[in-house]
C-alpha cells in the first residue's frame, strides 16, 4: 500500500523535480546494510540533525549479540534518497556492537550504543561517539554506567542537560540517568520499580511527563507510567489499551500534543502487524487507530518516531531481520487513517 504525504508540507525550496521524486521514493523505503554483508539488521534509531534525517541500526551475521557492528544512512535532500549504509566503527570489529541510539544535542549528533566483548546483553558496556564536521566519528569513550545497562530511545533535552531512560539487562528494570556536556558521565535521577524495559519519555511540561514502556514479564499490553516532578518520581506502570507481546514499542508526543504509538498490536505471541495509534487526551485513551501500517507476515519490530521540522513523521523498524523499513507520513493522512480503522 502506498503512503503519501501533503505535498504543502515540503520546503518551499524544494524543485519541483525533487518534490515529485521525495514523494515516489520516500514514503515507503528499505535501507540496506553495507553492500558486501549478507547478514542482519535490527534496532534502528532515527533522528533530525541539522535539517537532516539520519538513521543507524546494528548488523550481525548470525547471533544478535555477537560480530554486530553499527551502521549509519543518512537521507540525502539532493538526490531525494538514503545514502548507501556505512560501518562507523570498524576498530570494533573484534567486539560485538548493538542497540544505536542517535541523538542531536548542543548543535552535534551524537551516539550511544553497546559493545559486547563475550557472553549475552547482561554484560553489555555503553559507549558514546560524537560525528565530527566531516561526518566521521570520534573514538568511542565508554559511558561510567554498570554492565548490563542498556538504552533504546533518544534521551529528553531540556537546555543544556538530557535525561535518557535505560534499562537493565540483569533485573529487567528502568533507570532514568541525567547527562550535560560531558556524554560519558551519567548520574543516576530515578528508578521504576517492576519488570519494565526500554521506555520512551514523553514532556507536556517541565514537570509533567510521562513514559510508555513494554513489559519484561507477564503482560500483554503497552504499559504507560506518570510523573509530576520532572521523573524524579514515578507512579505505578498500568496497561493501555494498546497491545504488546514483549516486544518494542516507541512513543512520541507530536507538535500538536497527541501522543502517537507504535507497537505489535496482536494478542499472539509474534511480531505483526506493526500499528500506529494516536491519543488526544494525553493517553488517557487512543481515539484514533490501532492503523496497521504494516501486516506483513514477518517479524517487524523496535520501531523508532520521529517527527521533523517540516512536521511530518517518520517509522523506521526492523524488517524480518534482514534490513530496516522507513515510512514518511504526514500527521494529516496519519489521521486519516486511522479514522478509517475505526471507521
Amino acid at each position: 500500500m502506498p503512503y503519501f504525504f501533503a505535498q504543502s508540507k515540503l520546503r518551499n525550496s524544494y524543485s519541483i523535480n525533487f518534490k515529485i521524486r521525495y514523494n515516489q521514493f520516500m514514503n515507503n523505503e528499505f535501507i540496506h546494510n553495507p553492500q558486501g554483508f549478507s547478514g542482519h539488521s535490527h534496532a534502528s534509531s532515527i533522528e533530525e540533525h541539522n535539517g537532516q534525517i539520519y538513521l543507524s541500526w546494528y548488523a550481525y551475521e548470525e547471533k544478535e549479540h555477537t560480530h554486530g557492528q553499527i551502521v549509519i544512512s543518512k537521507f540525502s535532500k539532493e538526490i531525494g534518497d538514503w545514502t548507501k549504509g556505512k560501518f562507523i566503527f570498524p576498530d570494533y570489529d573484534k567486539a560485538s556492537c548493538g542497540n544505536p541510539v542517535i541523538f542531536s544535542f548542543a548543535g552535534k549528533l551524537h551516539i550511544f550504543f553497546v559493545v559486547l566483548r563475550g557472553g549475552y546483553w547482561d554484560k553489555a558496556q555503553i559507549y558514546t561517539s560524537t560525528m565530527n564536521d566531516d561526518e566521521s566519528w570520534t573514538n568511542p569513550e565508554r559511558v561510567n554506567t554498570e554492565a548490563g545497562i542498556m538504552v533504546r530511545h533518544r534521551p529528553i533535552i531540556n537546555q543544556d542537560q538530557a535525561t535518557i531512560c535505560a534499562y537493565d539487562e540483569k533485573t529487567m528494570s528502568t533507570i532514568l540517568y541525567k547527562f550535560s556536556s560531558n556524554l560519558k558521565s551519567w548520574t543516576k535521577f530515578s528508578e521504576f520499580s517492576g519488570e519494565y524495559i526500554q521506555g520512551d519519555i514523553l514532556q507536556f511540561s517541565p514537570k509533567e511527563w510521562q513514559m510508555y514502556l513494554r513489559a519484561a514479564g507477564d503482560n500483554t499490553h503497552v504499559m504507560k507510567a506518570l510523573s509530576a516532578n520532572g521523573g524524579a518520581t514515578w507512579e505505578i506502570a498500568r496497561d493501555t489499551p494498546l497491545l504488546c507481546p514483549l516486544s518494542g514499542i516507541a512513543a512520541i508526543k507530536l507538535s500538536n500534543d497527541q501522543i502517537l504509538v507504535c507497537n505489535n498490536h496482536t494478542e499472539q505471541h509474534k511480531r505483526n502487524p506493526l500499528s500506529l495509534s494516536l491519543s488526544s487526551s494525553k493517553g488517557v485513551s487512543f481515539e484514533l487507530g490501532p492503523y496497521h501500517i504494516d501486516k506483513s507476515p514477518i517479524e517487524l519490530s523496535y520501531p523508532s518516531l520521529l517527527q521533523d521540522s517540516d512536521g511530518n513523521i517518520h517509522i523506521s523498524y526492523t524488517y524480518n531481520r534482514k534490513m530496516i523499513k522507513h515510512i514518511l507520513i504526514s500527521v494529516e493522512e496519519l489521521t486519516e487513517r486511522c479514522k478509517a480503522e475505526n471507521a
